[in-house]
């Protein structure tokens, strides 16, 4: 089957709150239908599986997700807080291994059988609250240049 027309949208490694529990990676569902994403993993390394997403894990038609910990807060007044109705898919005690480096590491997000969805490449936290976001391109596998600093410098969970 096809792949889901999913990528990685948003990337806060180094949270104003509590590390690594206010991590978080936003995942957008580019597509008019809704996507089931049980079984997928989440890593920071090519070679390893991941993190699994629980289950249910339904990302809705153009809608945003967020991968956090088991501990994320997402009303934490030391971050921004997130979208009212944005799935949160909690995965464990930190996003891959052992949160997420503020220094920046790649992502990869894989379906439930172990292909490739989507990828984010290495990109340093631009300093605490600041996040890393697509900021141009749409393919699965996106080129250099395509990741860094939020626009207007800030975190934006759940949203456009």
């Amino acid at each position: 089957p096809p792949l889901a027309p999913i990528e990685i949208a948003e990337i806060r490694a180094d949270a104003n709150g509590a590390e690594p529990a206010q991590e978080y990676v936003e995942l957008w569902n580019r597509s008019d239908a809704a996507l089931d994403l049980t079984g997928c993993r989440l890593s920071d390394r090519a070679d390893s599986a991941g993190d699994v997403l629980p289950s249910p894990s339904f990302l809705p038609a153009h809608g945003r997700a967020l991968v956090v910990a088991d501990a994320f807060d997402p009303t934490d007044p030391a971050d921004p807080t997130v979208a009212p109705g944005v799935p949160l898919f909690r995965i464990g005690t930190s996003i891959a291994t052992a949160g997420l480096a503020n220094t920046g590491e790649p992502l990869f997000l894989r379906d439930a059988s172990g292909r490739r969805i989507t990828e984010a490449p290495a990109v340093a936290a631009p300093g605490p609250g600041r996040c890393i976001a697509r900021l141009a391109g749409r393919s699965r596998l996106p080129e250099p240049g395509e990741y860094g600093p939020a626009a207007d410098g800030s975190c934006s969970p759940g949203l456009p």
